[in-house]
């Protein structure tokens, strides 16, 4: 049996104005440098779009840029080479926000962490068991994902598990438009700020990501009668499970990914 999935998971915002730029020096600079690490396996980067699916309000709005990187396990992440990696990185990101300091541009950007939320943590997730049918078909890039970030009460972690895994997941990938699903969980390793402050909040304990045709998916007449239409083990833990956030999310470029012809 194959070991399970592990994704580090930096999770990001940016102001406006700098938000072009950023992005350039993550798939030209960043992206390339971590997949140059012993351990980091791949990566592609997800933006938030604006559909809104069912049960969504912006409370539960989550970060706008995710960087899924596939490692090879946690112990990656506590690796010499990758320490140095960051700490020269780090410099580098600072570097660049100073260069980017174009009138209230730079002010804009800490006024946002300052005022808002926090706007980066790193997180390691680590895939549970996928006792559902897998995938019928695979669709050519850009993925586009339904992503559930949730807190369960510790006692009845097993029973929101069983239910995820014999019920919720079946009947949403019986859905049309939905694909695919992994789960993940916590990797029980502290939450890591991207600009090195405390974090102000723990990761949620579980996510689970849902491949999707297109995110347009999220807004079809068959998911929201699902959704409007719980069954009695749903209700019956609705008290116990917290939605810490959800989104739907579509692939960007890989530009690091690109050969020469």
């Amino acid at each position: 049996m194959s070991a399970p999935t592990t994704l580090f998971i930096p999770m990001m915002e940016f102001a406006a104005d700098i938000e072009d730029e950023m992005n350039r020096w993550f798939d030209r600079d960043h992206v390339p440098e971590r997949l140059s690490c012993a351990g980091f396996l791949s990566c592609d980067r997800f933006a938030l779009t604006s559909i809104e699916p069912p049960g969504w309000n912006p409370r539960l709005r989550w970060y706008k840029y995710l960087n899924a990187y596939t490692i090879k396990n946690p112990a990656v992440l506590n690796c010499e080479a990758y320490r140095l990696q960051t700490t020269r990185s780090s410099g580098r990101w600072m570097s660049r926000l100073q260069t980017l300091d174009r009138g209230a541009g730079r002010g804009e950007f800490y006024a946002q962490r300052s005022s808002t939320r926090r706007w980066g943590i790193r997180s390691v997730w680590t895939q549970r068991p996928s006792p559902w049918a897998a995938p019928s078909m695979v669709m050519p890039p850009p993925r586009a994902l339904y992503v559930v970030l949730r807190d369960v009460d510790a006692v009845h972690a097993d029973v929101f598990n069983r239910f995820q895994d014999e019920e919720a997941v079946p009947e949403l990938l019986g859905c049309p438009g939905f694909l695919a699903c992994e789960r993940y969980e916590a990797s029980g390793g502290p939450v890591l700020p991207i600009d090195g402050r405390p974090a102000d909040s723990d990761q949620p304990r579980y996510m689970d990501i849902y491949d999707v045709e297109t995110p347009e998916v999220l807004t079809n007449a068959a998911f929201w009668r699902m959704h409007s239409a719980p069954s009695e083990r749903s209700k019956a833990l609705a008290p116990h499970v917290t939605v810490r956030g959800m989104g739907v999310y579509l692939q960007r470029p890989r530009p690091w990914a690109m050969r020469p012809i």
